[in-house]
């Protein structure tokens, strides 16, 4: 048995932020996710640099060193964006005409979309998706439709291809407040930014580790991880030493260790 995960506050105390100049654009850029050693992310602002005035899902090509627009087949007329992956596919969410976001998977290799199904037709708006490795549980930030409420939670389901029926809330991890943009790293770790009591101000980001069955008391993430802004969208790589973070307008690359 493992005993508790904890964080590696000094590791983190040393992390060097870098501004991304290569993929920011003078507009919004946030919600970065490492796919097949891609980097891809949601803007606002086209591959040539105008203000389009909605979202749309973009990657940065290494090889040519530019912003890329994804298939016509991600996006379109409505808001795309923020991305989940399995092993071989994007998920996306996308707004519609109603209060309700779609939920959609994209497959690279064939170049089309399907609609997932199940719980996630009914009375919720779905956004934020993230998987475990298997592609078989989805955690994503849930908000009720037409509900007087404001605040949002996060919720877990579970399923294979694209039904995903069985659903629960993460009551063990949700607040009173706004908890939204989750990521699952690695199947045992979940990041996720939150605007409850105690942080710096604004969404800070959290992370829980899942250890004996169940998710543990979330822990907030020190400076600089964290500060007076909005930070959210933290995603890293598999040896959790780099990623990218987002900080209200701005996109980091963050260097941390967990232990």
């Amino acid at each position: 048995m493992f005993g508790q995960w904890s964080i590696n506050k000094d590791a983190i105390l040393s992390t060097k932020l870098q501004n991304c100049l290569t993929i920011n654009s003078k507009g919004n850029d946030y919600c970065p996710l490492i796919f097949k050693n891609q980097v891809y992310f949601v803007s606002d602002f086209s591959a040539k640099g105008k203000n389009t005035g909605q979202f749309d899902l973009y990657y940065f090509d290494g090889n040519k060193g530019q912003k890329m627009a994804m298939s016509a087949k991600v996006n379109s007329l409505f808001h795309e964006g923020p991305m989940g992956k399995t092993k071989d596919h994007l998920v996306f969410t996308r707004s519609t005409t109603t209060n309700e976001v779609e939920v959609l998977q994209y497959s690279p290799s064939l170049n089309n979309t399907v609609k997932l199904t199940g719980e996630l037709d009914l009375n919720l708006s779905v956004l934020h998706p993230t998987f475990d490795q298997a592609g078989q549980k989805m955690i994503a930030t849930i908000r009720e439709v037409d509900s007087i409420k404001s605040q949002t939670d996060l919720k877990m389901w579970e399923g294979k291809n694209t039904k995903f029926p069985n659903g629960k809330t993460l009551t063990g991890i949700n607040s009173s407040a706004n908890d939204c943009f989750p990521r699952l790293i690695n199947d045992s770790i979940l990041i996720f930014a939150s605007d409850r009591a105690g942080g710096y101000g604004g969404l800070d980001l959290y992370v829980s580790f899942y250890n004996d069955d169940e998710w543990q008391t979330p822990l907030h993430l020190p400076e600089p991880i964290n500060g007076l802004g909005d930070d959210f969208g933290l995603v890293l790589n598999a040896d959790l030493k780099k990623g990218f973070s987002i900080v209200v307008g701005r996109e980091e690359r963050v260097e941390m260790i967990f232990i």
